[in-house]
């Protein structure tokens, strides 16, 4: 949902694209610096309830996260440096770091290990079928109501409001009804017999 209102954003990100350009930093390197981010904001999940102070750092980084996630691609647009392996970094971190993330919250106890798995498992489904369908030429960016940046979005009220049981299970329902949304599109595209 969010993508599709992304080019509003498309500004400050190219501003900031650039300075990262001139910098000598690459889409791959932020693909990574992304994934340490996801990794520092698992933990800072996986300590929360030992420190509040953990409650700040996991949302912080989470936060980084998103926006290394933002910058890669449009650092790729933006100087053509778009490639095969690029992208298939760039999704494979993603989906790591979330995995992190969920793993975090329901190995650390802090939602029952039947939302944490659902969450996760229903995120990663969601990732699956956009790249299943686009292999097949089947165009998947925008569909549905809970892509990454929603699900993350969902994930940092749920971390600021202290309400992580509510908040992973809007992300279950929300994530199941998009794969629904995509099956729909997969189907409707396929029974056509164009793409």
């Amino acid at each position: 949902m969010l993508s599709k209102i992304q080019e509003k954003f498309n500004v400050p990100l190219y501003f900031l694209s650039r300075r990262l350009h001139e910098s000598g930093i690459t889409p791959t390197a932020l693909s990574f610096l992304g994934l340490f981010f996801s990794l520092v904001s698992a933990l800072g999940y996986f300590y929360f309830y030992y420190n509040e102070l953990m409650k700040v750092i996991a949302v912080s980084f989470l936060l980084l996260s998103g926006l290394c996630d933002a910058l890669d691609g449009a650092l790729a647009r933006l100087y053509n440096l778009t490639t095969k392996f690029g992208g298939i970094i760039d999704s494979t971190f993603d989906r790591l770091g979330e995995i992190a993330i969920f793993s975090a919250l329901t190995v650390g106890e802090i939602v029952p290990v039947y939302i944490g798995v659902a969450a996760m498992a229903s995120s990663m489904m969601v990732s699956y079928i956009r790249s299943r369908a686009e292999i097949e030429g089947i165009i998947m960016k925008g569909r549905g109501v809970a892509e990454r940046p929603e699900r993350l979005l969902i994930l940092i009220g749920a971390t600021i409001f202290n309400q992580f049981y509510l908040g992973l299970l809007l992300i279950s329902i929300l994530s199941s009804m998009t794969i629904l949304q995509r099956m729909w599109r997969v189907y409707s595209v396929c029974s056509r017999g164009s793409k």
